[in-house]
């Protein structure tokens, strides 16, 4: 089970590191919300048939039961996510963007350990420390006093509001009762992209102006970092905990280096350095279960922890 989760956990973190590259193609032609509106429909019509014949749901009574939850995780993880970090990048450097970005794992580390009152080893200690010096190392391209003479502005302050609302998604999707991954996310993406209607007349496009590239890049958007991205997370955060997959976003660096590379950018000896580490730090901190938990069984079970 551990292999499978960190299967599904590499290739959720490739597609996202594609989003970010391919987002700045379809970012100059679509706005903010039509994206998301595009990107969470394209992502519900191939979610709906999976869920409902692979899981087999109860809809309506999985939504009354779970209501508070899904709305909740709808507007903080599909909609407002997206809709702050395009918004964010605007504004911010790519590289002010990855480093803020980097701090996640500690965050929903930090989460988990707050809302489970969980306490963790000296080795993931270490792990997670190892993951974020290699992220440094990747981003700053072998020079980490960069952090010290970087600028940050708006867009700095909205990837901070990013990442806590992505460390809150997380630790909440643990709390929807009897809820399967596949079906789960299939009700957020709808929710998504329906709480976006009444925004698109505010942003009107012109079809004329739109090219193939762009096209093709928000199905891309809406089927991978969407489609599957989301529905392997859920699975991997059901599997390992959010604090364990949190660890996994730091190779979402590695994973933009690599294809920046196959794009014609030069791969430096610091990203390849620091890579490695990263994937020895993660490696070291998911070995033994990330928190020794002492949870009651009410708490238990409000977590729904598998």
């Amino acid at each position: 089970m551990k292999i499978k989760a960190w299967l599904l956990l590499l290739f959720c973190n490739l597609f996202w590191a594609g989003n970010m590259i391919v987002g700045k193609i379809v970012t100059a032609q679509f706005p903010t919300v039509w994206m998301i509106f595009a990107r969470w429909l394209i992502a519900f019509l191939f979610l709906l048939p999976l869920a409902h014949f692979l899981e087999h749901p109860k809809w309506w009574k999985l939504f009354k039961e779970n209501y508070q939850i899904l709305l909740f995780m709808s507007v903080i993880g599909t909609a407002l996510y997206n809709w702050i970090t395009y918004t964010a990048l605007r504004y911010t450097t790519s590289l002010n963007a990855s480093l803020i970005n980097a701090l996640n794992p500690g965050l929903i580390i930090l989460f988990s350990a707050i809302l489970l009152h969980a306490r963790m080893k000296i080795g993931q200690i270490i792990g997670l420390v190892l993951s974020f010096a290699g992220v440094l190392l990747v981003i700053t391209k072998g020079q980490p006093l960069l952090v010290f003479q970087t600028h940050y502005n708006k867009g700095d302050a909205l990837m901070l509001i990013v990442i806590f609302m992505w460390a809150i998604y997380s630790i909440v999707g643990r709390a929807a009762k009897n809820v399967p991954p596949i079906t789960l996310i299939t009700i957020t993406s709808f929710i998504g992209f329906i709480v976006t209607l009444p925004f698109l007349p505010l942003y009107p496009i012109k079809l004329s102006n739109l090219n193939l590239s762009a096209v093709i890049g928000i199905v891309f958007i809406g089927i991978f970092p969407s489609f599957l991205s989301f529905v392997m997370w859920n699975m991997a955060t059901r599997m390992l905990g959010p604090g364990v997959a949190g660890l996994s976003m730091n190779l979402i660096c590695i994973f933009t280096a690599i294809i920046s590379a196959i794009l014609g950018a030069k791969l430096l000896p610091s990203q390849i350095i620091g890579g490695l580490i990263i994937i020895f730090g993660i490696a070291l901190s998911s070995g033994t279960p990330l928190f020794h938990r002492k949870v009651s069984l009410k708490k238990a079970e409000l977590f729904n922890k598998p």
